[in-house]
Parts: structure tokens; sequence; C-alpha cells
């Protein structure tokens, strides 16, 4: 399990060892989401987009609830028992739900298991992690990392190294310490206080500040001030935007006076994505921290995603033979291939942008307006991040049957906070209709020239793979990911191309090069049938 982020130190490991080279440190990362309450402050009614979500409808005076907010989060500090310096440290247990790359689209999924220690450095606000990641198939993986409000960086050999990229998906982390957050919004003077609402059964007191040009909401309770949530709304490749809540519960001591929550959570659209516990935790008043001094930070905001800027990473071109390439990426590869009416694009990766450099390459080899299909070999949501862009041009997608629902939800899904172009096409009153072929055995395409196959076995039921008859080039999704020793996956590869008479010379997948399929044959030899 785990085909697209399987532990995000293996992604970004060798590029601290080479920063220097932007190329270089794509690939490391590739093999790498509102107290002062008083009766004129407003009430905010239920919402209706995810349960116990608040509607911030109806507003106060702008100046007075501003002018109130950074008494009311001293207020939060104090009722918390936060000291103006000292180091927290917490022993955790958490897990990180993989819904994005289990074996289906629904639950139950599995999960990254973390162990971890924290210290939270309270005079700076920085966080170091010191944590064993348990993945499938990758044992206990060790790493340190340190956070603050803006950016993430690695500990390796002693030293720091600023890793942009990883911040967004290492937030949650910090996040879930409601004494950093708290101590972030008070540093911030644009923070006002928008009203009350009910919350998880009691009434809580919302500030809102606008962070990264989007704005966030703090919820406190009415009456300890403690706050209970976090919410704010992320942008995701795969669904354009998620409603992202972080919730604080079951408080216990961290010191004669400090609290802490014991138990932490991230939800993106109503369901529990991260989760952790709290054990051990004291809070000590030594001034010698590890984290009491953090390198300079880079400047300008964080990417969105730890893929980056892979926008900007532009797609090379190996040829296969017969008009056929491999579009070869810093982090996902895919293929094209021509016939007589039609260019077939196999696997629509990452998100619009680079589906946008794949449509240039097929306008520059073969011509413009060619009629495009997409075949879609896997689920894992990097992998379909195009999906959309092509069907808003009219193409065809080629599927297992299995995927038709899932891939509907990405296609139907509304883009509210920024669009894409189908929806904007929408939005202009462009019917956009979600052509779906379902490839349940094995179907052949582009002319005779392309035979789509189920692959059908224990990891890769609803995966397909394609081979060009023509070049004898097999394509094999993210099925193949070694090249120097045997995998499950890669077993299931050989064991399907067996059973359907399919003798390759050579194969690629997302995170390979072009490669001899005797030396894959050789390592993952098919298993004799029981």
């Amino acid at each position: 399990m785990g085909r697209w982020q399987r532990d995000v130190w293996d992604r970004v490991s060798v590029g601290l060892r080479c920063a220097a080279d932007r190329r270089r440190t794509a690939r490391a990362i590739r093999v790498l989401p509102f107290l002062l309450a008083s009766a004129a402050t407003p009430t905010i009614s239920a919402g209706q987009e995810v349960s116990n979500s608040c509607d911030a409808s109806s507003v106060g005076s702008a100046a007075a609830a501003g002018s109130a907010a950074p008494a009311l989060l001293r207020s939060a500090l104090n009722a918390m028992g936060v000291p103006d310096s000292g180091t927290l440290r917490m022993d955790t247990r958490g897990r990180g739900l993989q819904d994005y790359q289990s074996d289906r689209t629904y639950p139950p999924f599995f999960s990254a298991m973390v162990v971890a220690e924290h210290l939270y450095d309270v005079a700076t606000g920085a966080e170091q992690v010191v944590e064993d990641v348990l993945f499938p198939r990758g044992g206990n993986r060790p790493r340190t990392l340190v956070l603050d409000q803006r950016s993430t960086w690695f500990s390796r050999d002693d030293t720091l190294t600023e890793v942009g990229a990883a911040h967004r998906f290492f937030r949650p982390y910090r996040d879930m310490n409601p004494w950093a957050v708290t101590a972030d919004w008070a540093a911030d003077p644009s923070v006002r206080i928008i009203g009350t609402c009910m919350y998880r059964d009691h009434d809580r007191t919302v500030l809102e500040r606008t962070a990264e040009g989007r704005p966030e909401r703090l919820f406190l309770d009415a009456d300890s001030h403690v706050p209970v949530k976090l919410e704010r709304t992320v942008l995701t490749d795969t669904w354009g935007q998620q409603h992202e809540e972080v919730l604080w519960s079951t408080w216990i001591e961290a010191g004669p006076t400090a609290i802490v929550p014991s138990a932490s959570f991230v939800l993106h659209d109503g369901r529990v994505v991260r989760e952790r516990t709290v054990g051990e935790v004291t809070l000590e008043d030594s001034t010698e921290s590890p984290v009491a001094t953090l390198p300079a930070k880079a400047e300008g905001p964080p990417p969105e995603n730890i893929l980056g800027d892979a926008d900007q990473m532009l797609a090379d071109t190996v040829g296969l033979g017969s008009g056929a390439y491999l579009l070869a990426h810093p982090f996902y590869n895919n293929v094209i291939v021509p016939s007589a009416d039609t260019v077939w694009v196999l696997d629509a990766t990452l998100n619009q942008a680079r589906s946008q450099q794949d449509a240039a390459w097929i306008d520059r080899l073969f011509g413009s307006d060619r009629p495009v299909a997409v075949v879609v070999t896997d689920l894992a949501w990097p992998h379909i991040g195009g999906v959309r862009w092509w069907v808003a041009r009219g193409a065809t997608v080629f599927a297992h049957p299995s995927a038709a629902t899932f891939l509907r939800q990405i296609v139907e899904r509304r883009w509210t906070l920024e669009p894409d172009d189908l929806e904007e096409r929408r939005r202009a009153g462009t019917r956009t209709p979600f052509r779906f072929v379902g490839v349940a055995d094995t179907r052949d395409a582009a002319g005779g020239r392309l035979q789509i196959t189920h692959m059908g076995g224990l990891s890769t039921e609803g995966a397909l793979m394609v081979y060009d008859r023509t070049t004898r080039f097999l394509w094999a999704g993210d099925w193949i990911q070694f090249t120097d020793r045997p995998s499950q996956y890669a077993g299931e590869v050989t064991g399907a191309a067996a059973r359907r008479g399919i003798q390759p010379l050579q194969v690629g997948a997302q995170h390979i090069p072009v490669t001899e399929w005797a030396d894959i044959a050789a390592l993952n030899p098919v298993r004799p049938s029981r």
C-alpha cells in the first residue's frame, strides 16, 4: 500500500543532501490541506455544509470586534495556563488516514501510525517532533522535524534544512497543539470577533482572521475561553476545496496550572483524517530548548501542497517508437499514444496544470484539436488529478467499472473556491457530459494497437495496464515501483501479462524510467497457479 505518500521523509531525505540542485531535489521528493462575549455579540446560525459548523452570515461591528479580540486571546492563553517561557513536552500516538491511496475509495481505509515526542518552545512558538512512522512495507521510519507557523525544517546530522513543500503536509501536527495556534492568533492584529454559535452542544465565541488570502476561524468556549476548534477551507487538486476542522477535546493537566487536550482531530468535510492522543505530558522551565533558535525562513507563502512547485516542472518526452511517447516528469510519468483519429493519454496525473502541459505536447507532436481518450489505471488521488480537465474537453475516460462512481463524484464536484476549467465551463452554461467506458476484462483500443487489460490480482483489483502491440511497450501505471528488487505489485503485473499472453520488450510506470521487461520479469517471476 501507500503508492503516493508512502513516507514524506523518503521524498525529502535525499533532497537534503542535494538542496542546491532543484531538479534533483524534486526527484528526491517524488520517491517522496473563530472573548469577550457580550449581549451585543451577534448569533451565528447553524450551517448546512458540515455538521456542527456555523454560518458567519451575521457579524457585529468590525472595529469593536477587533479591539476586543486581543484581550480574549490573552484570556484563552491564561485559561490553558500557557507561561511566558518553558518547554511543553508531550508523548503522543497518532494515525493519519490514507484515504487518498487505499485499496478502495470508500472506508475503511488503512492508516499510517505515528509514535512521537513533541517539544514545544513557548517563547519562540516552534515545535520539534521526533517520531517513528509505521507504514505498510515501511517498518518504523524515524525522523525529526521542526515547525513554526509558516514553515517546516527537517533535522539531519544536527542541521536544520527548510523544506517548504512539506509544510502543508505537516501543518496539522502544529495545528493539533492549541497553545501554538492561540499564540499565533494572539500575535495577529487583524483578528476580530464575528459572533457566537452553538458547536458541540455549547455556545462558542468565534474569531476570524485572513491567512494566506482565505478566512480562518477560531472557536473559544464562551465561558472558559478555552479553544475548541480551528477551521478553514483548504485547496485540493482532487476536490477543489475541502472544509478543514481541527478539534481539541478531553483536556488534561500539563502541570500545576496548565492544561492540554489529550485528544486532537483533523477533519476534512466532516470526516476524521488525522487524530492523536497525548500520553505523558510535562511543562519544563528549561530555557535551553532545542528549537529556541531557527534559521531564516524562505520568503513568501508556503506551497499549497507537498508537490510544491510541480506546476512549473515540465515533462520531457522519451520516444517509445511509432509516435508513442513517455512524458517523463519529476513526480509522475505518463504516456501518450496516437491512433488514426484519437490520442490516448495513459493516466492524467497531478492536476489541471499538468494536463495542460500534456496537451501542449500533444499539439506539438500530433497537431491541435485531436480528440483524446484517457485511460485511468487506478484511483489514487494524484493519479487522477487531471481527469476533470480532459473531461471538460470532451475526452472519453476508460477505467475499470468499479471506478465509475468515484470518477463521477470527482467530475461532478463543484469547485467553489478557485474554479478550474470544468467549473468555469459549467458556470458559462457549457454542458460537459462524462463519457465513461468500463473495462472489466480486456479491450482493444486505438484500432487494435492498444490492449487495455484488468490486472485483477490481490492488490490490483480494479487496476488496469495498457499494452502497445506496435512497440511491445507495457504501461503499468503505478504498479511497478522498484527496478532493483521484487514486490507484490510488480509480481501481479508479470502474472497478469503471462495470463494474457503479453510479452513486452519494455515497461514503464509513473515512478520508474523505461525499463527492460526482462529485468522486471527476472525479479518478479510468475508464480505457479494453485
